[in-house]
């Protein structure tokens, strides 16, 4: 968290660092902010399609209401196994949108003046 504050605040006039450091903090906030969201929204949509597809009698917010350790309480033993991979799925599926993000980061990573910590 702090590794972008220090990289702004090296690279930027020291009128300008106040600007930096807010624009930074305010960031840091609002992208987990709006990406939980975006990853429950996948995790909602894949989960449903999958139980569509394999377990129809299923209902999916039965199983988001009860969580995942107490899905065993609510899915009849026969549907288990489908409903377990339904729930993987719509998990790698919300792993996928993070990743995706965090590779998005790389291009601001890149954007940034390279200048020394060190002075002289």
């Amino acid at each position: 968290m702090q590794q972008a504050v220090i990289a702004v605040q090296n690279v930027l006039s020291p009128e300008d660092m106040p600007i930096g450091t807010a624009v930074i903090a305010f960031f840091q906030t609002l992208g987990p902010a709006i990406m939980v969201s975006v990853a429950q929204n996948v995790f909602d949509q894949r989960l449903t399609a999958g139980l569509g597809a394999n377990a129809p009698g299923v209902s999916t917010s039965s199983i988001l209401v009860s969580g995942a350790t107490n899905v065993t309480r609510v899915v009849k033993p026969a549907e288990l196994p489908l409903v377990l991979v339904d729930i993987n799925n719509a998990l790698t599926q919300t792993w996928y949108v993070a990743v995706a993000v965090a590779a998005l980061s790389g291009i601001g990573a890149c954007g940034m003046e390279w200048k020394g910590l060190r002075k002289t």
